[in-house]
């Protein structure tokens, strides 16, 4: 599992301004055995991770949780306020079963305390359905049939789309990200700063920044759901709330958010469709998005078809500091689907989540 932890982190830019990485093992006992500040190149990475001690005896999956949450993730070890937080557990076996329920709540607990928590499992040994639920998406697992499996590029390919298309690196921010990667063996924790993706050579298909060409505000089209409970709002400048939202828009003035003050409750959703485009197969939609503020929940990328049936796309959680962040995600869809947003709101008033710079071209991000 090293060799492969290795190998998926090589794909990254590594650096005390770029990915750092902190690695855990949690055979009898949780062990970290490097922080995030202990390497500065890809070179001292990777010499880091070769004596990288293994234990195989048992599977404290809860402990390793429990140690990346309370111990890697920390300021005074490397993490950085702002960054979002990410676990892949990686394990050739399974909880006892008198430690299942045990290893559900420490993985609660890490979700619950805004980290994006991953899976890979190898081998006939793992129990899927508990990587799915220590994950809270299936979407999240990925598994192998053996460690030679392991190995294969089209493995770390799958982790990589995983990983990718749900966090803030194919999320992009003007600073950095902090990833964290667990093993039966090791647990790696990276954080990253990653550049906007090239643009695409297609030709744009639609595009809002919630302005015309004149400085005025427009909703380009866009549609708020008939069946859910509140609406998004066209808005500039400070959100209403303190210490929660944007204070100015991502591009030019305009963006629309999601009030999330009484009388809203807990779950209401607000829904915001952009037109029928008309195009299928392979779509690419980008976007910028702002979570901010203790009670943030969720936002959600979706797609509506023409019968109104809704599949989740991409989802973020929590919350993600005062910036503004970008997200690519690539999509498949028939010529009558509707691409759409949805904020979730949380339990308190303090939960504004805003949308900017929406682009939608034809082909994959």
């Amino acid at each position: 599992m090293t060799s492969f932890v290795s190998r998926f982190v090589g794909d990254l830019t590594t650096g005390p301004d770029c990915v750092r990485v902190s690695v855990v093992t949690f055979g009898d006992k949780p062990k970290m055995h490097f922080n995030l500040r202990a390497h500065g190149s890809l070179q001292d990475l990777q010499a880091l991770l070769k004596d990288v001690d293994r234990n195989r005896h048992t599977t404290d999956i809860a402990g390793g949780l429990q140690m990346a949450r309370n111990s890697v993730f920390k300021w005074s070890r490397g993490d950085r306020s702002g960054v979002p937080n990410v676990c892949v557990v990686m394990t050739d076996g399974q909880s006892a079963p008198g430690d299942k329920s045990n290893t559900r709540a420490k993985a609660r607990e890490a979700r619950n305390a805004g980290i994006e928590v991953f899976a890979v499992g190898v081998g006939s040994a793992v129990d899927a359905t508990e990587l799915n639920d220590i994950t809270g998406s299936s979407d999240h697992v990925v598994l192998v049939n053996s460690f030679n499996s392991l190995g294969d590029q089209s493995t770390l390919s799958r982790l990589h789309r995983a990983v990718f298309n749900d966090v803030p690196a194919a999320t992009t921010k003007s600073s950095s990200r902090t990833t964290t990667t667990t093993t039966t063996t090791t647990t790696t924790t990276t954080t990253t700063t990653t550049p906007p993706p090239p643009p695409s050579s297609s030709s744009v298909n639609w595009a809002c920044t919630f302005e015309t060409s004149d400085g005025r505000q427009t909703l380009c089209d866009m549609t708020q759901s008939t069946s859910d409970n509140f609406d998004w709002t066209l808005w500039s400048g400070t959100t209403p709330s303190g210490e929660t939202g944007p204070d100015r828009a991502y591009n030019g003035h305009y963006y629309v958010f999601v009030e999330a003050s009484n009388p809203r409750r807990f779950g209401d959703r607000a829904g915001l469709y952009a037109p029928r485009l008309g195009a299928g197969g392979k779509l690419c939609v980008r976007f910028n998005y702002h979570m901010y503020g203790f009670h943030i929940h969720k936002l959600q990328l979706v797609k509506m078809t023409q019968r109104g049936d809704v599949t989740e796309l991409w989802h973020r959680t929590n919350d993600l500091g005062n910036n503004w962040w970008e997200a690519a995600v690539t999509v498949d869809m028939k010529s009558t689907d509707r691409i759409g947003f949805v904020g979730v709101r949380g339990h308190e008033y303090s939960g504004d989540i805003a949308l900017d710079n929406i682009r939608i071209r034809s082909g994959q991000c």
